[in-house]
């Protein structure tokens, strides 16, 4: 089970070191809250970070199509003229694109790249790493026919689409009602809101009202459900993404295939390890082979250095046998009853000489015949319609002293 820290990081954070938390369980249910400085936050599996105040800017830039790997450049090219600094001072996260004609309306994300660097170098040193960062902007509410208000006794946030939202600070219910009487004309002004809402729906934090003003508002107010800032964390886009990735991501996304990896690593160790063990099995069959077939060869030939056995042991026996008057394999029959076991057909014309037989056969027919003739122990070579063949024994002797 993974318990998790989730705060709230305004402005003045860690200047100002007291902030909102809430230890969430798995399933995201609140076990503990609260307002405190480091020392004083519960212990968790992992740390999480929302960015409140206007420490995002949620901005929608057109871009002209491209390829993903060109997109950084672009919305930096975009963004100019919509920032103060240069962009490249910027950490700029894609949230949303749509397709406008030849151009596509996109959403990102504006944090500056000191502030980020400032708040993984604070988590670090504090033994906590972000585990995952997001902005309050896009964890606030919407409705599809209505604006939605989400606040607290710090500030709120006036999510005016699904894909926009703006960041209103107060102190006080009085200064809430006066900043929406000035907000609200000026939201209404903006391109995104070309179909007006049909009102304006509350969702306060318990405990935090607003105040009654002298104007009326210019959309009708309904009240809405209690507000607890983190909900909806997980409908964030991820700020820590790129050059700022946590490890233990990388880790998380390795994690379901530990297994299977570790199956396939036993599976190649068994095999392995079953590989060797034939080597060696073979390996000693083999030594048991030579050994045999040196000890017949002391037997038969003692007295002669064995320097190579079987070539001759053969030569032996074809002089033995040429000795009793039997057929040797280089003889003439040996090697045409050979030949017609192969399923040669009949030459046209032979010659014999010395163990070495040459046949003249019909065109096209001598091609495929040198390797049946090897499984009946006969050496042969083609060339056009002639075949010549000569016993293996014959040729391993040639090899032997």
């Amino acid at each position: 089970m993974t318990n998790r820290l989730l705060v709230l990081l305004d402005d003045h954070w860690p200047r100002d070191p007291a902030a909102d938390w809430v230890l969430l369980d798995p399933a995201g249910r609140a076990l503990q809250q609260g307002r405190s400085a480091p020392a004083h936050w519960p212990a968790a599996d992992r740390t999480d970070g929302l960015l409140g105040g206007s420490q995002c800017l949620w901005l929608e830039v057109d871009l002209p199509p491209g390829p993903r790997r060109e997109q950084p450049r672009l919305l930096a090219y975009a963004l100019e003229e919509h920032l103060i600094g240069e962009a490249d001072t910027q950490h700029l996260t894609p949230t949303h694109s749509r397709a406008e004609g030849e151009l596509r309306r996109t959403g990102v994300l504006v944090l500056a790249l000191s502030r980020l660097k400032q708040l993984i170098a604070q988590f670090g040193s504090l033994g906590r790493p972000l585990a995952s960062l997001r902005s309050l902007l896009q964890t606030a509410p919407a409705a599809p026919t209505r604006w939605v208000l989400a606040g607290d006794a710090h500030g709120g946030i006036l999510r005016t689409a699904p894909d926009h939202a703006l960041r209103a600070e107060w102190r006080n219910g009085a200064e809430a009602r006066d900043c929406l009487e000035q907000l609200l004309p000026t939201a209404l002004a903006l391109p995104q809101a070309a179909t007006p809402p049909e009102a304006l729906e509350l969702r306060l934090a318990p405990g935090f009202s607003l105040a009654d003003g002298s104007r009326p508002l210019p959309l009708p107010v309904v009240a809405g459900p209690a507000w607890q800032w983190w909900e909806g964390y997980e409908h964030g886009s991820e700020l820590l993404h790129g050059d700022f990735t946590p490890r233990e991501r990388h880790a998380r996304h390795w994690q379901p295939l530990r297994l299977p990896l570790a199956l396939a690593g036993l599976a190649a160790s068994v095999f392995l390890i079953a590989g060797l063990a034939h080597i060696l099995l073979q390996r000693h069959a083999l030594n048991e082979l030579e050994a045999r077939s040196l000890a017949l060869f002391q037997q038969a030939l003692s007295g002669t250095p064995a320097v190579s056995p079987a070539a001759q042991l053969a030569r032996v026996l074809e002089r033995e046998r040429a000795r009793h008057g039997q057929l040797a394999s280089g003889d003439l029959l040996s090697l045409l009853h050979g030949y017609f076991l192969a399923g040669g057909p009949a030459p046209q014309a032979l010659d014999y000489q010395a163990g070495k037989l040459v046949l003249e056969l019909p065109a096209e027919t001598a091609a495929g015949l040198p390797g049946r003739l090897a499984l009946h122990g006969l050496q042969a070579s083609a060339q056009q319609n002639r075949l010549t063949i000569v016993p293996m024994a014959a040729q391993i002797s040639t090899t032997a002293p």
